[in-house]
């Protein structure tokens, strides 16, 4: 597929998804999603590629009793993240997505996960959001804890306020 329709693809999807999101007064949902796709994704012929994610694989530290459940059918791509927002499939099948994790490269299928994620593990869970709040979960899995990365922060609040600026 051309780079060009990858990019109308996840420009169709945050379109699609980002009324979704829960975000308070003050944060711009679309900038929100093109600058979580952007660091998690900066190069595009990436985006509908899988990663590898070895703390999920047999033995790793998140390798779960679930995961083991569903790797008799699809190996290691659910051991992966996927989309230009590399959701993790544990991730997705835990908010819902039952289908092969290859499906999850589209971003059409992978934006109500993310977007679910979102929600319940940031806007619906934390009081007075702030950017680095979402971006901490999403690189680290959980906002506020004592595993802040702070280049990713840094990094994807750049790219939101790009993004922002070409919204508003």
């Amino acid at each position: 597929m051309p780079t060009e329709d990858l990019a109308g693809n996840l420009t169709a999807a945050i379109a699609r998804y980002a009324p979704d999101l829960h975000v308070p007064e003050g944060i711009n949902a679309i900038a929100l999603l093109r600058a979580l796709a952007s660091q998690e994704t900066s190069d595009p012929s990436r985006t509908r590629s899988s990663k590898h994610e070895n703390s999920y694989c047999y033995g790793g530290r998140y390798h779960t009793s679930a995961l083991r459940q569903v790797e008799w059918k699809y190996g290691c791509a659910v051991h992966s993240s996927w989309s230009p927002w590399q959701i993790m499939y544990a991730t997705a099948a835990l908010r819902g997505f039952e289908g092969d994790p290859v499906e999850l490269r589209d971003p059409m299928v992978a934006g109500q996960y993310v977007v679910a994620e979102l929600n319940e593990r940031v806007f619906d869970l934390l009081q007075d959001v702030k950017l680095q709040d979402i971006f901490d979960e999403w690189n680290s899995g959980t906002a506020r804890d004592n595993l802040m990365p702070a280049k990713y922060i840094s990094e994807a609040t750049d790219l939101y306020n790009h993004f922002a600026g070409l919204t508003t």
